[in-house]
């Protein structure tokens, strides 16, 4: 069957293969940033790059279960590397957002807060995200 061959190759993946693969837009980001090809507003594609990359680990960690009860594959021992890569781009995305963006004017921030409900949406999204990055660690799993 298929699916038992692809889960046997990806039982030979260590995990730490995820992070690297994960870290790879981030590296293309930093090689743009101090090239400076990051466009006319290379803030804006900064925080759009890492909010876009946010987005798709997030999905991809959505995935793992559906993926597994529909085709058989397993990539559960992966969720957790996909789940930090999230948080890791969407607190970048963020952290670009408020420091780089808006450089910390708070009454700013507020009000793009109250004029735009999808920065509600996004912010409540990171501090879901908040509690499960915290406790992925292994001595939290165990």
């Amino acid at each position: 069957m298929l699916a038992d061959r692809v889960n046997g190759v990806l039982r030979r993946v260590p995990p730490w293969v995820i992070y690297l693969l994960g870290a790879v837009p981030f590296m293309v980001l930093v090689a743009q940033v101090v090239s400076g090809n990051l466009g006319a507003d290379p803030v804006k594609t900064l925080e759009r790059s890492l909010g876009a990359y946010g987005l798709k680990f997030m999905v991809a960690t959505l995935c793992v279960s559906p993926l597994r009860w529909t085709t058989k594959i397993s990539l559960l021992r992966f969720r957790r590397a996909l789940g930090v890569l999230t948080f890791a781009y969407v607190a970048l995305h963020l952290s670009v957002w408020v420091t780089l963006d808006l450089q910390f004017r708070w009454a700013e921030i507020g009000a793009s807060i109250l004029k735009r409900p999808y920065i509600i949406v996004g912010f409540l999204a990171f501090l879901m995200l908040l509690p499960l990055a915290i406790t992925s660690n292994n001595a939290s799993v165990r």
